[in-house]
């Protein structure tokens, strides 16, 4: 099933995005300041049909919830996929509609990917995500103010896992995002690939022997004292 995107449909989601908040040092955030023993585990590059179910599958076993940046995309051709994460209880945000670097798009152009994508997420979930991390994690830093009244914040990470990276074992990935925990940490994973499937049951298993819990970033928002920022580089 293929959601259709009319010049009307656009319109229709730019007018009922959220209305976003105006402080840029809060706009970008890559952890909180906080003194209690949690973390987010957050999965890009989604849905996708071989392996998003099985990683909520672990999920539900260890009773976690997490976020998912999704791709447009990825969501058209998977509806039923964004429709299950969600209705288990898993937080959604925006990962743009098809993964282009958004640093290259001019300012229609970027509006354009916003509202398509919004209203993709809009049309299966009849609600709009608030989070969006933008591939890469890159945007021209002036690029802020559009997101701004569409997005309550731009989210990107504490620790990258690098399971992306062919050459890197799930046992490595395990090791790299244990050693780098800490309270209010971002983990960014994807869920497109095996090494992720089987490095994320031990590095929850690791972290929870360490007394952690895991949170949705709107969860860790909440919790944290303070937002930590971070600008995304310029191009």
């Amino acid at each position: 099933m293929t959601c259709k995107i009319s010049f009307i449909k656009v319109l229709l989601i730019l007018s009922i995005a959220s209305p976003g908040i105006l402080s840029a040092s809060d706009f970008f955030i890559t952890s909180v300041d906080t003194t209690k023993k949690i973390a987010a585990l957050t999965f890009d590059d989604g849905p996708n049909i071989y392996y998003t179910r099985k990683l909520l599958k672990i999920l539900k076993k260890n009773n976690i919830k997490a976020t998912f940046f999704l791709i447009g995309k990825q969501i058209e051709r998977s509806p039923e996929i964004l429709i299950q994460i969600d209705e288990e209880g898993h937080e959604t945000g925006n990962h743009s509609y098809a993964h282009d670097r958004l640093y290259n798009l001019s300012e229609t152009g970027l509006k354009e990917d916003i509202a398509k994508s919004q209203y993709i997420f809009y049309t299966y979930l009849d609600k709009l995500p608030v989070f969006i991390r933008p591939p890469y994690g890159k945007i021209r830093w002036h690029d802020q103010n559009i997101f701004k009244p569409y997005f309550d914040n731009i989210i990107l990470w504490t620790i990258d896992s690098r399971d992306y990276k062919k050459h890197l074992t799930a046992d490595q990935i395990t090791e790299r995002v244990v050693e780098r925990i800490h309270p209010g940490a971002i983990i960014l994973f994807h869920d497109s690939n095996p090494r992720t499937i089987t490095a994320v049951p031990q590095i929850i298993n690791e972290l929870k022997s360490q007394g952690y819990r895991f949170v949705t970033i709107s969860e860790l928002i909440e919790a944290g004292a303070n937002k930590n920022s971070n600008i995304c580089e310029e191009f």
